[in-house]
């Protein structure tokens, strides 16, 4: 049996895949367990402060565009999350490997995402809610 340390994280891919279906805060919520897990918790604050900034921002414009607008732009959110996750979490495993050559990293199942990845999109409903809810008591009109 073999006892070298593991360490298991989701497939950059995948990561970027839940953003690109799903929404960009799922990408988010997937990378922050994956940087948990390979001790890189240095990129989670950084991503998590960046990312409830977007989402705010994406917030505000969904409540003052017209939705064909807000279709393209989220859209584009979404494509920029699975480009951006794909690539920096695939050259964060590249870096783990390189400098824990003792530790196997495994790739959990596509799957295995898909709670971690609805709790990032409830997240960002309860937000965008909020949002919407401050802008409405401020009496901003809103589309």
């Amino acid at each position: 049996m073999d006892s070298s340390p593991k360490v298991r994280v989701f497939s950059p891919v995948a990561v970027g895949v839940y953003g690109l279906v799903l929404a960009f805060p799922c990408s988010l919520s997937l990378a922050i367990r994956n940087w948990r897990a390979l001790g890189r918790r240095d990129r989670i604050r950084p991503h998590l402060i960046g990312g409830i900034v977007v989402s705010v921002v994406f917030a505000v414009t969904a409540f003052l565009l017209p939705m064909r607008i807000l279709k393209g732009v989220g859209v584009a959110a979404n494509m920029a999350a699975f480009f951006y996750f794909r690539d920096r979490l695939r050259i964060d495993l590249e870096s783990f490997a390189g400098a824990n050559p003792g530790i196997e990293v495994q790739t959990r199942p596509w799957y295995a995402g898909l709670g971690w990845a609805l709790l990032g999109l409830l997240l960002f409903l309860i937000l965008c809610l909020a949002v919407g809810a401050v802008m409405g008591a401020l009496g901003v009109p809103m589309e």
